[in-house]
């Protein structure tokens, strides 16, 4: 009896193990369908049955070495999940699961032992985290999870095996994209180079391509020579079957050739351009497909053109439509890309009408329920809004060319006005679309002429007695440096515009408007639909409430209008000039509380405008003993005048100037620009100084015209110590003097003085404070502007103060003076300071820096002190405004030098570093003490003395 209930218990337990060996052998074989299936939602579907047969399985195993077999699989499943929704760019299904996997991470590695395996497991799900950090822009969280990695498997383990090293690799290329991303060229390459030795030699072909991508744009040369390695150990791993791997790998040679290709084509080297198009349909032919036929043919056509040839040209275009047709899966940008390249050949050929009539056959296919006449769209409607605005593009430029050649009237540039602001309405729709992608940042910088086409029509219609028409050409200009900020944000840093909450609002809603376009076309305006607009209203909503400044920049920005500059904005002292520099013209935009008038300068010798340009900056950022110097500066600083200026008229009965610049001006301040030349005879810098523009007007400079609005909407609050002083040690070296000044003023003032703060403390002090003067050094990055740094502190690695950071905080002060060393000699008379103006000022004006006096290069200490000193005593003595203080303060140094015969000093090198930007009201800096502190003090003092001699007397007793 006792050997049947054992054998009884023995079978029970044979039967169990049966079970349960069955249980994960129908769990691991979902999970291989579901990784070998070509179908998303069936892999989707099949992985929802895996973990959900994991999960029974791990209910009813109580052994742990059973357990940590079906963790591994629940932890491969996710991983095989997380790379299913990559590849099939599925982000926000990413992102979930990329949540639910970090919360429930710490119960898998609990349950699974160390082991390569285990190690290897990990690994790819922090890449699979850094891709999708990546994808959505956050470079810096994907910068991190990728130094993990490195961190865990370096140096290699004492196990190593060759998945280790695989992983590496990978890291390695995501930081080197990231490096790219940011224009840090060197530190990508060494990324790449590493990534290539730890793979010893092998499957190297994505970072070979990845050093290619890195210097295609300036050294296609050096870009060649790395796609030809990708191309070779491509070709020697290509398999012999049409294999999945073959065709990504045809995929992959195909692309690097177009891009090739296209950027010999940009620098007029076409021969090669052919050699690598050749490459490319060789490539395009093995494939079988026959995809990009029609873009190799069309990169063909725009390269005949180009060399006149328009017989291959047209031939090449006629085959591209051919092979549209041939290939049967026409996409309606495709055709339009082809009806472009048609349309430029024939502006070539001089038949503007015929291109005319081309482009709206391409309008029709791209977008066929949209008139021009309309003169209004959205992006969010079109297929392929880049390619429409390329169309955009083309449209306004023939319409622009018969206009001046006089083959139209009014309705002509009516036409243009309305296809010009079409174009506009979609750049500015584009403006949180297409984030982070390489080939879609550059929408602004790439279609910038549409902008300039718009206001040059406006100035037409507006000469013609339509003044609205000037008013829109104002707004334009000026919508145009709202975008360009925005476009610094989209290529860098969109998600970073505040805490983690704002960064999650904002990718929520990109990532539904990137879901609503899929679902735009009538057909298909369901349900789905109408529940995603929802969806996305409510968390616009969510971000207006929990972030408005964000909201109002990114999604609903309040552009200014023209009634509300000359009814709260403007006095009867004020001069607005706002400028805006396009390809063709230079616009010069004047407004007083009753006038606005727009000047164009055409740019026939693009050199003479940007030789007097650059002339000018290098006469302003470096100190010159030769007098041979003074009659250049002279002639291109009137020459600014003469042009830019002048031809609008006398308005020497205005006192103060509001400047707004455009890109290469945003370096020069006005103050130096002469009104009047000297002839005939030998000029000293003591001649000029009666004729610069600094003693006739004060300035004010800004960013944009809804600058000059955000910086009028009220005060601070009075805060108890009104101003304070931030210096360091290291830091001002070279600046002995102005440290002493600033020690004066801040005594003056009963301000609080601070040296060798660290940021934390900076930012935490000046939430106390009115108004602060910061010697600091600084920073200009041209490439990543963002980037570009304050060094608050020498002895703190953290301690440096980024202009992107700036958007995450509040920084509630009213005024700021920027007191910058700047010493990075690399810069050195380089016009790098005055792009400060767009970048560190517009970044404190949106923590809530209402004004600041700037310094946009590095001068002499001892002249730097004395304008300083003047420009405090200037503001607490008079009482006058920022602007007017500053104005004196330069008169004054100009007339003691004038009158001491120190002409060296006169240099405007010296005294035109300083300019004030924002709200040029005046603002009371000294701290009084409150009285009823000062009467308790007093008593306090007096009753001591009392008791002291009270005591005194007691003990005399």
């Amino acid at each position: 009896m006792q050997k049947l209930i054992c054998f009884l218990f023995l079978l029970l337990g044979f039967t169990s193990g049966v079970n349960t060996l069955f249980a994960e052998t129908r769990c691991f074989t979902i999970l291989e369908q579901a990784s070998n299936t070509n179908d998303y939602e069936e892999a989707v579907t099949l992985y929802a049955k895996c973990d959900k047969c994991l999960s029974e399985l791990l209910k009813k195993n109580t052994s742990r070495d059973g357990s940590a077999e079906i963790y591994m699989e629940l932890f491969n499943s996710k991983n095989l999940q997380l790379y299913l929704y990559s590849l099939n760019n599925k982000l926000k299904e990413w992102g979930m699961l990329i949540e639910q996997t970090k919360t429930a991470l710490p119960v898998y590695l609990q349950h699974i032992p160390e082991s390569p395996d285990r190690r290897d497991m990990l690994a790819w799900f922090k890449i699979l985290e850094t891709s999708y950090y990546y994808e959505r822009g956050l470079f810096r969280d994907a910068k991190s999870i990728a130094a993990e990695i490195i961190a865990d498997l370096e140096p290699l383990p004492v196990d190593v095996v060759e998945q280790d090293r695989e992983n590496l690799a990978t890291a390695y290329n995501f930081l080197g994209k990231i490096y790219a991303a940011w224009g840090a060229l060197l530190q990508a390459e060494s990324c790449f180079l590493k990534s290539i030795e730890y793979r010893g030699g092998k499957k190297n072909s994505w970072a070979y391509k990845l050093l290619g991508d890195l210097y295609l744009e300036k050294k296609p040369d050096v870009a060649e020579r790395y796609y030809k390695q990708a191309k070779n150990e491509i070709v020697g791993m290509l398999p012999s079957s049409n294999s999945d791997d073959s065709i990504r790998y045809l995929n992959r040679l195909r692309e690097i050739y177009l891009k090739l290709a296209i950027r010999y084509a940009d620098r007029k080297q076409f021969q090669l351009a052919k050699n690598a198009l050749d490459h490319a349909e060789e490539f395009d032919k093995k494939l079988g497909s026959k995809n990009a036929l029609y873009r190799i043919l069309a990169l063909r056509a725009r390269i005949f053109r180009e060399e006149n040839d328009a017989k291959n040209a047209a031939k090449s275009i006629d085959l591209g439509f051919i092979s549209l047709r041939d290939n049967g899966k026409i996409q309606h940008y495709e055709f339009a890309e082809l009806q472009l390249e048609k349309s430029r050949l024939l502006i070539a050929l001089g038949h503007a009408k015929d291109a005319l009539s081309e482009l709206d056959k391409a309008k029709e296919v791209l977008a066929p329920n949209l008139s021009f006449a309309a003169g209004s769209i959205s992006a969010a409607g079109l297929e392929a809004p880049i390619t429409f605005l390329d169309l955009i593009k083309l449209r306004v430029e023939v319409l622009y060319q018969l206009k001046v050649l006089g083959q139209g009237e009014e309705s002509l540039l009516q036409d243009l006005w309305n296809t010009a602001k079409i174009g506009v309405d979609i750049i500015d729709s584009l403006k949180t679309q297409f984030q982070f992608e390489a080939d879609k940042t550059l929408v602004l910088q790439n279609y910038k002429s549409i902008f300039e086409y718009l206001i040059w029509v406006g100035k037409e219609l507006c000469d013609r007695g339509k003044s609205d028409y000037c008013e829109k050409a104002l707004i334009t200009a000026d919508k145009n440096k709202h975008l360009q900020l925005l476009e610094t944000f989209r290529k860098r840093r969109l998600m970073n515009l505040g805490d983690a909450l704002t960064g999650q609002l904002i990718q929520e809603i990109i990532s539904l408007e990137s879901d609503i376009r899929f679902l735009q076309d009538g057909t298909l305006k369901n349900q789905k639909y109408i529940d995603l607009l929802n969806k996305k209203e409510a968390s616009l909503k969510r971000l207006k409430d929990y972030n408005p400044k964000v909201y109002s920049m990114l999604f609903q920005p309040d552009y200014i209008t023209i009634e509300m500059i000359r009814q709260t904005l403007l006095s009867e002292d004020d001069l607005l000039i706002e400028f805006f520099e396009g390809e063709k013209y230079i616009f010069t935009f004047f407004m007083t509380i009753d006038t606005l008038l727009i000047h164009s300068y055409e740019r026939n010798n693009q050199r003479s405008y940007e030789n007097n340009i650059r002339v000018l900056q290098n006469s302003l950022h470096t100190v010159n003993s030769d007098l041979s110097s003074i009659p250049k500066f002279q002639e291109v600083s009137f020459w600014v005048y003469e042009h830019l200026l002048l031809p609008l008229g006398d308005f020497s009965h205005k006192s103060h100037v509001i400047m707004i610049p455009d890109e290469t001006m945003t370096s020069i301040p006005f103050e130096v620009i002469l009104n009047n030349k000297i002839e005939d005879r030998e000029i000293r810098w003591q001649d000029l100084v009666p004729n610069y523009l600094v003693q006739h007007y004060s300035f004010t400079y800004l960013y944009s015209l809804n600058v000059l609005r955000e910086n009028n909407q009220g005060r601070s609050k009075e805060k108890s110590t009104k101003f304070a002083t931030f210096t360091s040690k290291y830091l001002t070296r070279n600046l002995k003097a102005s440290e002493e000044v600033a020690k004066n003023i801040t005594r003056q003032l009963n301000g609080s003085l601070h040296t060798k703060v660290t940021k934390k403390q900076f930012l935490e002090y000046v939430q106390d404070l009115n108004a602060f003067l910061l010697v600091a050094h600084a920073e200009y990055d041209a490439k990543n502007p963002l980037e570009s740094k304050i060094i608050i502190s020498d002895s703190q690695i953290g301690d440096t103060l980024y202009a992107y950071e700036l958007y995450q905080y509040e920084i509630p002060v009213d005024f700021s003076f920027f007191m910058n060393c700047d010493l990075d000699r690399k810069d050195q008379g380089r016009p790098t300071g005055g792009r400060f103006l767009p970048n560190f000022t517009q970044s404190f004006n949106f923590a809530g820096v209402k004004s600041a006096v700037i310094s946009i290069w590095e001068a002499t200490d001892g002249a730097s002190g004395e304008l300083i000193e003047s420009f405090f005593n200037q503001l607490d003595s008079l009482k006058i405004s920022k602007d007017r203080a500053l104005q004196q303060a330069k008169i004054q140094y100009l007339d003691y030098y004038k009158n001491k015969g120190d002409g060296g000093k006169l240099q405007p090198y010296y005294w035109a570093h300083f300019i004030q930007q924002g709200n040029p009201d005046y603002i009371d800096l000294r701290t009084r003490q409150d009285p009823v502190k000062l009467i308790l003090i007093i008593l306090g003092v007096l009753l001591a003395i009392l008791f002291f001699l009270s005591r005194k007397k007691s003990a005399t007793s």
